[in-house]
């Protein structure tokens, strides 16, 4: 009985360890459309703009902003903005704002 415990604690840390997770990296190519090249923001996208340098997107979500490389892809961060209803980068892609809603009707840099 313990040799049999032993065994599936050792196959389950072996399992652990050693299985490519490159799949779960890889979940913002899951299920696209055809034509689709990569899936971007998590939560619900409520909008998205470019920087008018074109090397930044941000995208407005249920979660935050998430600000993109454009060239990339690659997610650069998240800004934990939940309430945001618009937002806008400046030309040259270093500023952000936002607007809130309900009842502090707030612009954000």
């Amino acid at each position: 009985m313990k040799k049999a415990y032993l065994f599936n604690v050792a196959l389950l840390l072996v399992s652990v360890l050693f299985v490519p997770a490159s799949r779960a990296q890889d979940y913002t190519r899951w299920n696209l459309p055809e034509g689709a090249l990569a899936r971007l923001g998590k939560g619900r996208a409520k909008a998205a703009v470019y920087s008018a340098d074109g090397t930044r997107l941000a995208v407005n979500s249920s979660i935050g902003i998430w600000i993109y490389d454009a060239h990339t892809g690659a997610e650069i961060v998240l800004i934990p903005e939940r309430d945001a209803v618009k937002v806008a980068l400046s030309s040259d892609g270093s500023t952000l704002a936002s607007t809130s809603g309900g009842l502090d009707n707030m612009i954000r840099l």
